[in-house]
């Protein structure tokens, strides 16, 4: 047996506790039926009340309409069987599970012994017209009559639900439109634009017909408001039906000032997000270190396959060593000097970082383009960025059909790829309790197509606040350096949360160390923070889906040097990174500088680790 494999060192098992909330036998206090019949059977007469307002405006304007509204129902613990139990009321559709965590209980929910302790439950969306309202009118009056009878084969758990229920409620316009859209909207409408380019979630339903309907309704209604709709997207298998969707500024103006135009109000709408993007910005090119000769045979069929910017094909480090698969034709407004990310990704999971001297990997890797230089950007780099014309995940979605079955009637483009490397992600959706549904997508194609996905966790500021004052940096050891700065990157730890779809369950995802081989010498005011293989302060990382850990490893993800913020409090000092193509980090191929066409400079990242990662997959 290989005696080569690294030695893994767990904790010792301990057992942990059963969660208590659950259907029967649960530890917290509920209220009697009586009590629930006088907090509840007012919600149930309201929404009755919106459903018959619904029909008269509709016999005005659509007499065949039959009114349709999303319901709530907020349990606290879990119901066991729900979705079941749904499915057998007439009208009534299944739509969404969310989780519920730090509950304020009240006098009617509490563990018992522990008033002030919180508590968790689950949120229950489901599209309902007025057939499945009647039918769960009459199943609320079976409970309050006799809270202890069963109900008809199948339905039973609507007797745990009305006994847990703490709300239940219409999904309304404060739903649709959270705070992450209004900053996106508020941000969006000062810049002046000619339009606000946006996304719409719609809510996915199991009839095809319905799904029609619904992006029929949505583009009259954006339409209305002097808009368009770009791009749509329906994924059904993970729930996914959206619209990219250009708004005139006024229109946007006037929802952030209070409006509730129809489309706001619209019950075929899930959410409004900002647009899902990822924006990778450049260093400004300095001074680069030629490429050396590299040696070693390539053939074969690739099992990797790089969803990121265009490379440089001709890159001495390169040359041959790529198979760059270009469906939509960005190449050819696509500059060499611009081919920043795409290049530096290729580079290291072919070659690892320069400096170690690693063997080239002897399989080529597979490119698809899906960053684009932003033609709006005037510095000698570009950013490049997912194009603004399609949804993200469209994009992604068919690029990895592409790979995998083939798309519009043609074979598969690379099926021997096994490994699919990510190093981008969407900086506007920061995961808090549900899957995005770019982490859906991940695990659905991992599973149907049997593919790793290897996932950056995202880069975040990288700032650390030090418990020391200001000036006193310099005159540390490094050791009290290292000592105060992991203790500024615990406390930082809110402020790090996953950007989707690091968060996805089926993927690898990978957060880098503070570590690379390259040499570095002493640069006065600037410090070297944390010791080698600890985390690094720009490395994202928090809990994922049901409080996992995320990431799930940590690969080099290249050395950050500090100096200090000048402004700030006396009696703490801020720590800002330094950013420049220099070292340390991991040394990579680059675009061409002037007299050196085979250029190499310093990079890192989390893209960077999670590229090393897919290296390693591919050994």
């Amino acid at each position: 047996m290989p005696d080569n494999y690294p030695l893994l060192l767990l904790p010792a098992a301990s057992t942990a506790d059963r969660n208590t909330m659950g259907r029967g036998g649960s530890s917290f206090k509920r209220p009697s039926a009586d009590r629930q019949g006088l907090h509840l059977t007012p919600k149930f007469a309201a929404l009755q009340a919106a459903f018959d307002a619904e029909r008269l405006r509709l016999q005005q304007v659509a007499p065949a309409e039959n009114p349709e509204f999303v319901v709530v129902f907020e349990t606290i613990g879990t119901i066991e069987s729900f979705a079941k139990a749904v499915a057998k009321v007439p009208g009534l559709e299944w739509l969404f599970e969310s989780a519920l965590e730090q509950i304020a209980p009240d006098e009617d929910f509490f563990v018992e012994g522990k008033a002030d302790k919180a508590l968790s439950g689950r949120l229950f969306l489901l599209a309902s017209n007025q057939q499945a309202l009647t039918e769960i009118l009459a199943l609320w009056e079976h409970y309050k009559a006799n809270p202890t009878a069963k109900f008809k084969q199948g339905l039973n758990p609507w007797r745990h639900v009305f006994a847990q229920l703490k709300d239940l409620r219409r999904w309304s316009v404060q739903d649709r439109i959270g705070t992450d859209v209004r900053a996106y909207w508020t941000d969006e409408v000062a810049a002046a634009p000619q339009s606000v380019r946006f996304e719409i979630e719609a809510w996915c339903y199991r009839s095809a017909d319905k799904n029609q309907d619904t992006w029929t309704k949505i583009e009259a209604l954006v339409h209305g408001e002097g808009g368009q709709v770009l791009n749509r997207a329906l994924i059904p298998e993970i729930g996914y039906h959206a619209f990219l969707v250009d708004l005139p500024p006024p229109a946007i103006q006037a929802i952030l000032g209070g409006a509730q135009p129809a489309l706001v109000l619209s019950e075929r709408i899930m959410y409004f997000r900002p647009r899902a993007q990822s924006v990778v910005t450049p260093l400004p090119p300095e001074q680069g270190v030629p490429a050396g000769a590299v040696g070693g045979e390539v053939g074969g069929e690739p099992v990797v396959a790089l969803l990121d910017g265009l490379p440089l094909q001709n890159h001495s480090l390169l040359a041959g060593r790529i198979v760059v698969d270009d469906p939509d034709g960005w190449e050819a407004t696509y500059e060499a000097k611009d081919r920043v990310h795409g290049t530096a990704m290729t580079s290291l999971i072919v070659h690892g970082e320069l400096d170690s001297g690693q063997v080239p990997l002897d399989r080529p890797i597979y490119v698809r383009p899906i960053l684009r230089p932003d033609a709006a950007d005037v510095r000698p780099r570009r950013a490049e960025r997912t194009p603004t014309d399609v949804l993200l995940l469209d994009l992604v979605h068919r690029a990895v059909r592409r790979i995998c079955v083939g798309e519009g009637g043609e074979p598969p483009v690379a099926p021997s790829v096994k490994v699919i490397n990510l190093s981008i992600g969407d900086e506007y959706r920061l995961f808090e309790r549900e899957l995005s549904p770019w982490a859906r997508l991940v695990d659905w194609l991992s599973y149907s197509y049997g593919v790793l996905f290897i996932v950056s966790a995202g880069n975040c500021d990288g700032r650390l606040l030090l418990q020391t004052p200001r000036d006193t940096v310099a005159s540390l050891a490094a050791d009290a350096r290292a000592t105060l700065a992991l203790r500024g990157l615990i406390g930082s730890d809110v402020d790090r949360r996953l950007i989707a779809p690091a968060e996805a369950i089926n993927a690898l995802t990978v957060g880098a160390c503070h570590s690379d081989g390259s040499q570095l010498g002493n640069v006065p005011g600037r410090y070297d923070m944390l010791g080698p293989n600890e985390p690094s302060p720009y490395s994202r990382v928090g809990h994922g889906f049901r409080r996992s850990v995320k990431p799930d490893f940590l690969m080099p993800g290249g050395r950050i040097l500090h100096r200090e913020q000048l402004a700030g409090p006396q009696e703490v000092t801020t720590v800002e990174p330094v950013y420049v193509p220099l070292a340390p980090g991991h040394r990579v191929a680059g675009p061409p500088l002037p007299g050196m066409p085979n250029a190499t400079e310093y990079s890192r990242g989390t893209s960077n680790a999670a590229a090393l990662a897919s290296r390693a997959a591919a050994r």
